[in-house]
Formats: C-alpha cells, structure tokens, sequence
C-alpha cells in the first residue's frame, strides 16, 4: 500500500481569487457593521489526513455605506490560491457572528483545458437574519489564465415570510469573460 501523498493539484484548474466582495442591505434603520471578517478553508486532505483544514483569515474593509438605503458593501483584494475540489468560506461581522457561510467548488468533471469552471454556493447563517435583509457575494480572479467572477445574491425571508422559514436564492452564476481583470 503506497502513503505517498497525492499528487499536487494541476496549476491550470486552481482558481486564484483576487476579490472578494460582500454587500449587505441591514433591516431599515440598522446600521452596517463597522467591517466584517472572512475566511477561507481549504478542503481537508483525503484519506483522514488533517482533522481540520488550514485556512486563511482575511479582513474586509467597509468601502461603501449608502445612508439613504443602509446597503453597504466590503472588499478585500487579498490574493488567494484555492485548489480544487473545493474551499469553504465563512464570512462574520466584526463581533465575530457568523452572517454567511458557503463553498467555492470545482464543477464536477471540469478539466483543465475547459474554460474555469468553478462554482459558488452559500447560505445564511443562524443569526444572519438580525443583521440584514439580503446579501450579495462576489468573487473575482482567474483560473488557468482566464478570468472568471462568481456571483451568489440572497434575499433573507421578511417577518412575514419567516414564520414559515422562507429564504430565497438566485441561482450562482460564473462568467467568463475574455481579456485581463480590471
């Protein structure tokens, strides 16, 4: 029986995210957080490798509030490299309550020679629905050379709606576009 650990994975189907972008809309009257924290898990080695996965904490920063609307928005341009098949992610506000938690994943049977083929999935967290009505994720950067962004929007149930834990998403969507991020 071999214990060589598995081979590296293929540069070319790695997605490097170069943005990662969150925009909220609070319930009316609320204020955003001051800034919100993100992060970012590998997928656990294979055959019970790591009990838990290394990950990578990045902040992000407020850069835009709309008073009239409450929406505000949080970037981070720090770089990271997520190999495939997947990488979790779990964004918080600044008290460290979980909002949003989801996955960046490789679609199944993509090859490396395909055109990037990652997906985006999330959900809101238990208390994500004191904190906002909707939120929107975005996530910018490149997969065997070509750009790609991935979207995901959801719309947190109203108090109406949540007596009967209505939550509503769009589906993710990835965009490949031709040409060097801007």
């Amino acid at each position: 029986m071999d214990d060589a650990p598995p081979p590296p994975p293929d540069p070319g189907s790695c997605l490097e995210v170069r943005l990662f972008y969150v925009r909220l809309s609070p319930h009316a009257g609320g204020a955003p957080p001051p800034r919100l924290a993100l992060e970012l898990r590998t997928a656990a080695p294979a055959g019970g490798g790591e009990a838990s996965a290394p990950s990578t904490p990045l902040p992000l920063r407020l850069d835009r509030h709309d008073a009239a609307t409450g929406e505000a928005t949080y970037v981070s341009t720090a770089a990271a490299r997520l190999a495939p098949p997947a990488a979790a992610f779990e964004v918080a506000d600044h008290r460290g309550a979980a909002l949003l938690r989801g996955t960046l994943r490789r679609r199944p049977g993509a090859k490396a020679e395909d055109s990037p083929a990652w997906e985006i999935d999330c959900t809101p967290a238990a208390g994500a629905a004191a904190s906002a009505s909707a939120f929107e994720v975005y996530v910018a950067g490149c997969c065997a050379g070509e750009p790609a962004v991935l979207t995901r929007a959801l719309r947190l149930a109203t108090p109406e709606e949540a007596a009967g834990g209505l939550v509503r998403r769009r589906l993710g969507t990835l965009s490949v576009m031709k040409g060097t991020l801007i």
